[in-house]
């Protein structure tokens, strides 16, 4: 019924990229022998591109180096929308190569693109991940939407090494009180916190 719909030229493009999402997301194993070919020959097809990276995801949930060879094309795209929409695949493949991808579209010049970018990091996780956004969040001229991203991200990769930039943040004047609280929070969920409090207090009786 989804390849019918996807041949209906009819429907518009919003309607098929719905349907193929709704497909890669409630892939089996017994629909993957239909499913398998489908996408194979939709991700080697002529579709407009965001079909394509659709069809990349639900190949990556079947073996995710069936979809992640197509990513990098979409990542470079000269339009905004389409890098977009590869950050936000990327964040569902999980692949080795998704974070290599995804710290260089969170260097992208368009803000929703980066947000995205910090968004999809979360999953990759690592420590890699959690210094690339550890500096994202310091830099300046960021929509608040784009620092509220990098602090949640932080909190879900749980790693030690966003505690440094952080706490940077938190001495930073850039941050209004509502982000700084969250700042706060963020510091307190992530291992190690304990030991940087210790320090913190022991720099301010020095001062």
């Amino acid at each position: 019924l989804i390849e019918q719909a996807l041949e209906e030229s009819s429907h518009s493009l919003d309607i098929q990229v719905t349907a193929l999402r709704e497909l890669a997301q409630n892939l089996t194993i017994t629909s993957r022998s239909l499913a398998e070919p489908f996408l194979e020959r939709l991700l080697a097809s002529d579709r407009p591109i965001e079909l394509r990276i659709e069809a990349a995801v639900g190949l990556s949930k079947l073996d995710q180096q069936l979809g992640i060879g197509f990513i990098p094309e979409a990542a470079s795209s000269p339009e905004a929308g389409i890098r977009y929409l590869a950050a936000r695949a990327l964040g569902q493949l999980r692949a080795e190569r998704s974070e290599g991808l995804l710290l260089e579209l969170l260097k992208d010049d368009v803000s929703y693109v980066n947000e995205e970018a910090a968004f999809s990091l979360a999953r990759a996780g690592g420590a890699s991940s959690a210094i690339a956004l550890g500096n994202y969040l310091l830099a300046e001229g960021r929509p608040e939407s784009a620092y509220r991203t990098a602090i949640n991200s932080l909190i879900s990769i749980g790693s030690p090494s966003g505690l440094p930039y952080l706490l940077d943040a938190l001495r930073s004047d850039e941050f209004h009180w509502l982000i700084k609280t969250s700042i706060i929070r963020a510091i307190g969920l992530l291992p190690g916190s304990g030991d940087l409090e210790l320090e913190e207090r022991r720099e301010s009786v020095l001062l």
